[in-house]
């Protein structure tokens, strides 16, 4: 709501910075509840960029490249977990400095706090647009909302929480599961690039069709499409998520 309001750009560096500082202090924390703590301030930090960025990108491209566009947007999200594997795994490893796994979150949380300067002093912030439904009710004549509480409480953004919420379920599933496969399916096995090839590239290739056939869809049915391209994508995926068995 704020950034509907202010600039976003200022925002969305604030934002990283704020979760590259809880990032880096990870790496110099000494009991459970410090981890815990500084993940509620990442976690903080993190949950506003989304938006933001989202809404920057939105403004600054045209309606039939915006799948594309978030497509590659969303590389970061599949770039930065499969990195995880090897980072975790070898960072460690390699004990730099002495420091073990605590070089890995120094290490990440510099980078955060570098995107944030880069970002504070290299983007401008954009003309806002109206797009999607709110363009056509426009022309329709219709009265837009103007309320944020409102907006919460329409049936689409509901229906688009709850699958946000399963799928992302889905997600932290896999997360968890990768214990599994280190120390139930492959025991001494060293995971750590296959599951990087998994995350990363398989994971950029489906996004980036994603955003292409979505692009398509809008030129054929309007804003609606992209929904059809989602709810297809994921009822397609069940199937093979369900017939794994990593015993054969």
């Amino acid at each position: 709501m704020v950034a509907d309001r202010f600039n976003r750009v200022r925002m969305l560096s604030v934002a990283t910075l704020l979760f590259g500082i809880a990032v880096f202090i990870m790496g110099a924390t000494t009991e459970y509840w410090h981890l815990l703590l500084l993940r509620v301030v990442l976690a903080a930090g993190e949950a506003a960029c989304n938006p933001m960025s989202t809404g920057i990108l939105s403004d600054i491209f045209r309606a039939d490249e915006r799948g594309l566009v978030m497509s590659i947007f969303n590389w970061g999200i599949y770039g930065g977990y499969g990195l995880a594997f090897p980072v975790g795994r070898y960072v460690t490893l390699a004990n730099l400095w002495d420091l073990g796994w605590r070089a890995c979150y120094y290490i990440a949380g510099v980078l955060a706090i570098v995107v944030a300067v880069t970002t504070w002093t290299s983007v401008q912030e954009p003309e806002r647009k109206v797009i999607g439904e709110e363009k056509e009710e426009a022309k329709e004549g219709k009265e837009p909302r103007k309320s944020p509480w409102l907006v919460l409480i329409e049936p689409r953004i509901l229906l688009l929480c709850l699958a946000a919420s399963i799928r992302h379920c889905g997600g932290i599933c896999f997360a968890y599961n990768c214990d599994l496969f280190y120390n139930t399916y492959y025991p001494g096995s060293d995971l750590g690039w296959p599951l990087f090839i998994v995350t990363v590239i398989v994971g950029s290739i489906g996004v980036m069709l994603g955003g292409i056939i979505s692009d398509k869809f809008v030129e054929l049915m309007g804003v609606r499409g992209r929904l059809l391209v989602l709810a297809i994508s994921q009822v397609s995926r069940d199937k093979f998520a369900f017939q794994f068995d990593p015993s054969n």
